[in-house]
This record gives C-alpha cells, structure tokens and sequence, in this order.
C-alpha cells in the first residue's frame, strides 16, 4: 500500500467577505540553496534560545564551601545498643548458628523459631532472657543447645511417623476386625 502527499501547490483561501482567492505557493526553494524553508527554520541553531553561562561568570566564595565546613548532621537514627556480655541478639545468633551448621542461617528463620516457640502453650520454648526491657536476648551456649535438641526431636518425630506408616502398610486388610467376607447374592 503506497500513500500519496496531496499537492497543496494550489491554496484556495477564502477572506471574510467570501470572496475566493487562488493563491500559488512556491516549492519551498530559498533563493537556490535547495534547502525549503521550514527545513531551515527547523535546523538553524541560531534560533535557538538558550542560556549559556559566561565565562567570566564567578562563583561566589562563600559558594564554595567544603563538606568539612558544614556542621555534622545529627543521625535520625537511634544507635543500636549491644548485648549484654555473656548474650547475643536474634541477629548475632544466627551467624553463629551458621557457623556452627556450616550453612547461612537467615535472621529470620532465629526470629521466626523465637515467636512461635515461646509462651505457656510451648513444649520446647525457646530459651531468651529479659534484660532491661528487651526480651530476646539468647546466651550462645543455650541457644545452640535447644538447637541441636530440635533437630533430635524433629529426627525422632519423623522416624516414628515412618514407623507407623510401616506398621499400618504391613497389616493386612484381611486381618482387620471389621472386614466381612463378601458373598455374592443370587
């Protein structure tokens, strides 16, 4: 499909009195350069209007003032406190737990285990300690034990799980006390 540019080369143009004017317009050529006239209106830089700074512009010297000048902002932030010694937070445990299982241990999965392993309802809870308003704090030793306590348990768990599962395949369906024989109606 090939498109075609109307020829505008003839303009009709009406005035306000509705008299009918026929004007011809040129090709657009500027005086031989063969260049059209909105291509040069739309191509020259001097048109252009922009601000270029002088040369001989100076920047002021209380301007140029260097970040130690400056008084040190005051950090929004309230700073950390440590652990008191002998304890370490959720997120210092779990770089230790990662050490000690030889794998990365995200601080979430230490927060997570804390949560939902404290409280009267928890058969194992998690062993923190309530120091000066912050209750999460974990000595190492203790917090690796019930660590490794858990893993037990959940080896436990699944090996008697595997147990009963065997136990409950091995029984016959013959030899359960509600099986009846089937007997074929005439």
């Amino acid at each position: 499909m090939t498109m075609t540019t109307p020829n505008f080369d003839d303009t009709e143009v009406k005035s306000t009195d509705g008299a009918v004017a026929t004007e011809q317009v040129n090709d657009g050529d500027i005086e031989g350069t063969g260049e059209d006239a909105l291509d040069a209106e739309v191509n020259d830089d001097a048109n252009l209007d922009v601000d270029v700074p002088d040369d001989t512009d100076e920047v002021p010297a209380e301007a140029v003032k260097t970040n130690a000048a400056k008084p040190a902002k005051a950090s929004t932030a309230t700073p950390r406190t440590k652990a008191p010694e002998g304890y370490v937070k959720p997120v210092e445990f779990a770089k230790i737990l990662g050490t000690h299982l030889n794998k990365v241990v995200p601080p979430q999965v230490v927060y997570s285990y804390i949560k939902n392993n404290q409280g009267e309802g928890a058969r194992n809870p998690f062993p923190t300690h309530e120091i000066e308003g912050y209750a999460w704090y974990i000595k190492p030793e203790e917090g690796l034990g019930w660590w490794d306590a858990k893993n037990t348990r959940v080896a436990a768990s699944k090996d008697e799980r595997a147990k009963k599962a065997a136990a409950k395949a091995a029984v016959p369906a013959a030899a359960s006390p509600d099986a009846t024989p089937v007997v074929e109606a005439e």
